[in-house]
């Protein structure tokens, strides 16, 4: 995520939990923690004052009742407490903290006979388990980190087992002219002396101090770099790595343009200076390149090879949304919502690794979180279980070190919120359950050194430490349900939760337990150095050739289970500690998804690896909307080593194709071009028969759509009473973008004098739950369309187009779903343009039921600006999608055509 430095604390927000007065009539409560940010440890007291003030009330006799939530979430009930209220009332009150994590502390305000509160606080004290000091070197070595900025809380960063922290307040040194201060008069040295003693290393992130004014570039005076980071290095002699900068490459997401190369060029200079800079001031500070937003490995092979011996540490950035990170496909960091990507979260960062370790090169994965915010999906269970996965995950992947994002909570409700370990606003702070979870992962982890993984089972994860006492440490984990203990950690001599409590729940759960072992079972030892290197999931394309590759000794045996018939498998050959093997796929296989396993085993032992063998089509076929009558393009790229002849036909009756038939070379795309002679302006089927013996079947969508009329539709979320024929978007009219490959919505329109009905059916499946922030239309399931309301005829830009959108919520826990429609950019009588929130211009009902999200709507004339009419034809795009919580979504549109001006728009004709 971008941070945009300034001389400023940042975005400073509050969490779900409040300690600001009940805006009920009565009496306003808070919740005063004695600790600092309520953290329980060294003996700090558990002591919360209650604090009762008048508001519209006057002088009276009020109950105080209280509740404890510990750790294992349960709850006991504390005292009731008589409070005789004039003006203000305090009550000291000490809250049993037990067990290390955070333990929930409600308070409730009753008047005299009333039922429900009047007024309600609640609030965490976090117990983090007690750490070891750790040594300068163990320091420098320990994985856990944090991204922090200026004001962060260091004593409570240290008690949460923090050692590394990428702080973005450094940027504002600029290039180092006012050492020890920036411009802006923050004390950069004082700054390091309390990071220092908190036993933290700095990381700083140079965000935007080297860039061209319009920050699309950065800047070409390679002495003043040179310059800066020798002066910035002598200032700060014990800074060990400097960021050069944050996110960059979000200035350059199309990566075709003579801008990105120039920002690459820009960046390869940069790179140099500033380690030229480095070397000057003989500090042996090392360069740690810009943390990039997603994961690059084609940018990252070209930095290796133009500057390689100039950088110490590639990082990157990653987001899943709500998603675990064991099954995760998709970034949704920013920049990343049309990226490309073939592989998982976890291959495509163990790809990055390897490729930085062939090369001599740190990893460091220098943002992700979850936010606790999220949606029910997260909460702060699995915010702390998904910290903990991440930083074991990243372990078994290769990466050196993990920075959580961050250590304070941002404002809203959007996909970076709630993710602090600190609630800064709040008068006093406090801090959240999430900081006692990295006290956990830091006690358990920071010190050891990763060794290996064993095989408990399906969906289990198992990973191997060896300890700095001596002996082993074991986390284990199950994803997205619950199994027995293995029997092999039934007897460890010590084992504990995620938060440094002796474990109480003998079952495998999400949430990672830890073991103490003297020694390995032998089979574990056999067994843990066995591993994968190719990545889990398998791309293969239909009539071609995929490998996959097992670290192993020479006595394992390898096999493959659950293969598809029409894969055929080589030998397994062996060299240098690897075991090769290559898979085939027959052209005639269904190009599909199908589960597989690469079996190894040795004496008394098997290790599965689960794999995700993708069948692609050998040939990309990219069609274009089609207009009866005229030519619409299709591009076809092969996408196979060995080149084929590939044959095209629709149904003889609505179009012709010229040519019918194309030899298609590998990697090269060719062009030909179909023109629809039938009136039926449905989606046609386009078949391509290949010469290797692979049929492909895709579909040309309709650029023009017949919109009947109306008739007696009445707005209820019923569509029974709408016109049978036309006017209807099926999945085959529609490009589909996404991970979920089955989604099939269906949109409808109808016309009237008075404006236009849409409806929608979207398949969410069941238990969807509401979005955090509606207005945020493009995070969230619903229906956007732009909508030109003026016939074609018209002169282009005569008339503004209008975006509208469609999002189902619910206003609170049980009520019913509603449409939350709004207008994105609205143009006012004043030329201003502003975004219309909760409109209710238009008349809407929505209906969820059996997994169906059903939206129907009425948009009168006096929201488009105009009147359809008979005959008449408007401009329109029109998607539908599904997004759950923060995950990446799922888009459907039509018509999908080429570029970004009117070409990309569809038709609409009204009929008579």
């Amino acid at each position: 995520m971008t941070i945009i430095p300034r001389p400023m604390l940042l975005l400073i927000v509050s969490t779900l939990f409040s300690f600001s007065s009940s805006s009920l009539p009565g009496v306003e409560l808070s919740l005063l923690p004695e600790a600092p940010d309520a953290v329980i440890m060294d003996g700090a007291s558990s002591e919360v004052t209650i604090k009762l003030q008048q508001g519209d009330s006057k002088d009276g006799a009020y109950e105080v009742r209280q509740y404890f939530t510990d750790r294992y979430g349960i709850e006991t009930k504390g005292a009731t407490l008589p409070a005789d209220l004039k003006q203000v009332w305090t009550h000291k009150a000490v809250v049993p903290v037990e067990y290390y994590g955070a333990t929930e502390y409600r308070v409730e305000v009753f008047e005299s006979e009333t039922k429900q509160p009047i007024a309600t606080q609640r609030l965490w004290l976090v117990k983090p388990v007690p750490l070891p000091e750790l040594t300068k070197a163990e320091r420098i070595a320990s994985p856990i980190g944090i991204n922090t900025h200026d004001g962060a809380h260091w004593q409570t960063l240290k008690a949460f087992g923090v050692h590394w922290a990428r702080d973005y307040s450094w940027g504002w040194l600029r290039q180092g002219k006012h050492i020890p201060k920036a411009a802006n008069h923050t004390d950069f040295g004082k700054k390091l002396e309390a990071i220092q003693a908190a036993g933290i290393e700095v990381l700083p992130v140079m965000q935007r101090a080297f860039r061209t004014k319009d920050n699309r570039f950065f800047i070409p005076w390679g002495d003043v770099i040179q310059e800066s980071y020798e002066r910035l290095s002598k200032g700060f002699p014990d800074i060990l790595y400097w960021e050069l900068d944050n996110e960059s490459n979000l200035q350059h997401r199309d990566e075709t343009t003579e801008d990105y190369q120039k920002y690459l060029e820009s960046y390869v200079k940069y790179i140099r200076m500033a380690y030229a800079g480095l070397q000057d001031a003989g500090n042996g500070a090392k360069v740690v390149l810009d943390g990039e937003a997603g994961i690059h490995p084609v940018r990252a092979r070209y930095l290796l090879e133009q500057v390689g011996d100039y950088y110490s540490v590639v990082n990157y950035h990653y987001y899943t949304g709500t998603v675990a990170p064991e099954i995760a496909e998709r970034d949704i960091n920013t920049g990343a919502e049309d990226r490309p990507q073939t592989v998982s979260f976890l291959d495509i960062m163990r790809e990055m690794n390897q490729l930085a370790k062939d090369h001599g090169k740190e990893t460091w994965l220098s943002e992700i979180a979850w936010s606790a915010e999220g949606g029910p999906e997260v909460g702060y269970r699995y915010q702390a279980a998904y910290l903990h996965r991440i930083y074991l995950l990243a372990a078994w992947a290769g990466t050196d070190k993990v920075f959580w994002f961050w250590d304070r909570n941002l404002g809203g409700q959007g996909r970076f919120s709630g993710t602090g370990l600190i609630d800064m606003e709040t008068k006093p702070t406090v801090a959240l359950p999430v900081g006692a979870a990295m006290a956990g992962i830091s006690k358990f982890i920071a010190r050891a050194r990763y060794a290996g993984s064993v095989d408990i089972g399906h969906e289990r994860w198992c990973l191997l430490f060896e300890r700095p006492e001596g002996g082993w440490l074991v986390a284990a984990w199950a994803v997205g349900t619950e199994f027995p203990l293995p029997s092999e950690l039934e007897n460890a001599k010590e084992s504990f939760d995620l938060y440094g409590n002796p474990l109480r729940d003998r079952r495998l759960s999400d949430d990672p337990a830890y073991f103490y072992l003297s020694a390995l079972p032998d089979e574990w030892e056999s067994q843990r150095q066995v591993q994968l290197l190719s990545t889990s999931t398998i791309n293969i394309y239909q009539g071609d050739d995929a490998t996959v590759e097992v670290r192993a000794g020479g006595d394992i045996k390898l096999r493959f289970a659950d293969l598809p018939s029409g894969v055929q498998v080589g030998e397994w050959t062996y060299e240098d500690n690897t075991w090769v093997c290559d898979l085939s796929a027959n052209p005639t296989l269904p190009a599909a998804i199908y589960s597989i396993q690469a079996v190894a085993s040795d004496k008394g032992w098997e290790k599965r690896f689960t794999l995700r063998l993708v069948v692609r089509p050998a040939v990309s076929i990219r069609t274009m909307p089609y207009t009866p009558g005229k030519p619409s393009s299709i591009e076809a790229t092969l996408l196979i080593p060995k080149a084929v002849e590939a044959t095209f036909s629709t149904p003889e009756e609505l179009g012709t194709m010229t040519p019918d038939s194309l030899e298609l070379e590998s990697d090269q795309t060719k062009t030909l071009e179909f023109t629809a002679t039938s009136e039926d302006q449905g989606p046609i089927q386009l078949t391509s028969k290949l010469s290797n013996g692979g049929t492909q079947v895709t579909w040309i969508r309709p650029r023009i759509l017949q919109v009947p009329k109306a008739g007696n539709i009445q707005i209820d979320g019923s569509l029974d009473d709408w016109p049978k024929d036309n006017g209807i978007l099926t999945r085959h009219s529609l490009l589909l973008k996404g991970l979920e490959t089955g989604f099939d919505p269906k949109m409808r329109l109808a016309w009237s004098s008075e404006g236009l009905y849409v409806a929608a059916q979207i398949p969410v499946g069941m238990g969807l739950k509401p979005p955090a922030k509606p207005e945020d239309f493009w995070e969230w399931t619903g229906l956007e369309m732009n909508l030109n309301a003026a016939d074609v005829k018209t002169e282009p830009g005569a008339v503004r187009p209008h975006l509208l959108y469609f999002v189902p919520t619910q206003d609170g826990k049980n009520q019913p779903w509603r449409l939350f429609a709004g207008e994105w950019n609205k143009q006012m009588p004043d030329g201003s343009r502003n975004h219309l929130k909760d409109d209710i211009r238009t008349k809407n009902a929505v209906i969820y039921e059996g997994g169906m999200m059903t939206l129907e709507i009425f948009i009168p004339d006096e929201v488009l600006e105009a009147s359809p009419e008979a005959n008449e034809i408007w401009r329109m795009t029109i998607n539908a999608k599904i997004s759950r919580a923060l995950s990446p979504k799922t888009v459907a549109t039509w018509p999908a055509g080429p570029g970004k001006g009117w070409e990309s728009w569809g038709m609409l004709i009204f009929e008579d």
